[in-house]
């Protein structure tokens, strides 16, 4: 009988044992995991800082280049970094995977008019991260510009920003319409802010006497 209670005892302990071992490698295993993840959420972070810094980089740069001022020129890149804030905090609401078309456009705008003023009929669509800053730096230049010499530099003009997408080809065509503001001219030189406007995608920029008219097209994958 003594005999047989050993026994059981000993496999209890066995199996305790082997309890213990199995949680020690399910714990060997979750903390691996645990590391390599964090190393891929550090390598995302790197990538990601590292093109917003190329990208703050790039802004200052060409808009010292091209400002005819210092007060101009820091006017200039705040409202340009602002409008990347902007989206960066939208994108972050939704884990830097996309942001929402018609609250992208809202949010670029938001600093320069109030809605009254603007009206805007977009598809509800998703658009990549990568995309939304583009679309974000256009809009800004635009809003920007409208502010100084278009539209948005009278209590009359008014703004239509449209937009589309193509079943077919997914290509986002979005229209920027101004009208009751000032007589608009094509300005001596090109800007900086005309070729990120141009740098954007597919884009035709028209100084229209009745306003700007701005026709980008973007393929959304």
């Amino acid at each position: 009988m003594k005999v047989k209670n050993k026994e059981n005892e000993l496999e209890n302990e066995n199996v305790r044992l082997r309890q213990l071992l199995t949680q020690a490698g399910l714990d060997a295993v979750a903390g691996d995991v645990a590391h390599r993840l964090q190393k891929l959420m550090l390598a995302e972070l790197h990538h990601r800082v590292k093109n917003t810094l190329t990208m703050v980089q790039a802004i200052a740069t060409q808009t010292l280049r091209s400002a005819v001022t210092m007060d101009a020129a820091s006017e200039a890149i705040q409202c340009r970094i602002g409008a990347l804030a902007r989206t960066h905090d939208l994108l972050l609401e939704q884990n830097w995977d996309s942001a929402q078309l018609d609250a992208l456009l809202s949010r670029a705008v938001e600093p320069f008019v109030a809605m009254q003023r603007f009206s805007m009929e977009v598809p509800k669509i998703a658009i990549p991260s990568s995309q939304a800053l583009s679309i974000s730096l256009v809009i800004n230049e635009l809003a920007t510009n409208a502010l100084k010499y278009g539209a948005l530099s009278t209590p009359e003009g008014r703004v239509r920003l449209m937009g589309r997408l193509d079943a077919q080809t997914r290509d986002l065509s979005l229209t920027w319409t101004e009208s009751g503001g000032p007589p608009v001219q094509a300005p001596a030189a090109r800007s900086f802010g005309t070729q990120l406007i141009e740098s954007a995608g597919d884009t035709t920029l028209q100084y229209r006497p009745e306003g700007i008219l701005c026709e980008l097209r973007i393929p959304i994958p």
